[in-house]
């Protein structure tokens, strides 16, 4: 068994030293080779098709770009994972500091008859301006809104207090 560990050692230095002499073969038979291993690790961490695909494509690139530190004290493949690893949560981390909305509720919506399902609500304002409006409220601080709001509170009693007296 010790034999054939040893063989393997061997095709991997002679792999890796085909990598970093920029061998278009080996480069392709990594791709071939890991390429559809790391899309399943990628999918663990991602779920999404097209990031997946992407932190794919980064850690390939950064793996080549890398070869040569690579210093043959693991397997290729434990190298390539955790370069993907690492790939995926920079997306995770990019993901958590960009906001996402989905504009579903902006799209029309069609019955089985190919007609509106929803009635066609009136252009007094533009679907821009709406849009702004609806991202306006929904952007202002929590501490806005309590001061908006105690602010009107005020204004309230003060205008009773003036009816009253009044």
């Amino acid at each position: 068994m010790p034999q054939r560990s040893a063989d393997e050692a061997r095709d991997q230095a002679s792999f890796v030293a085909r990598l970093r002499d920029k061998d278009a073969a080996a480069c392709e038979a990594l791709v071939r080779q890991f390429g559809g291993k790391m899309l399943t690790i990628a999918h663990r961490y991602l779920r999404c098709d097209e990031d997946c695909a992407d932190a794919v494509q980064e850690a390939l690139v950064s793996a080549f770009q890398a070869i040569g530190t690579f210093a043959g004290q693991s397997k290729l493949d434990t190298w390539l994972h955790r370069i993907l690893v690492n790939a995926c949560l920079m997306k995770l981390r990019n993901r958590s500091r960009r906001q996402t909305c989905s504009i579903e509720d902006l799209l029309p919506a069609f019955g089985e008859s190919g007609h509106y399902a929803k009635a066609i609500c009136g252009w007094r304002t533009g679907p821009d301006e709406r849009l702004l409006l609806d991202e306006t409220r929904r952007a202002r601080p929590p501490l806005y809104r309590r001061f908006a709001r105690g602010l009107q509170d005020r204004t309230a009693a003060q205008g009773h207090r003036a009816a009253q007296h009044g």
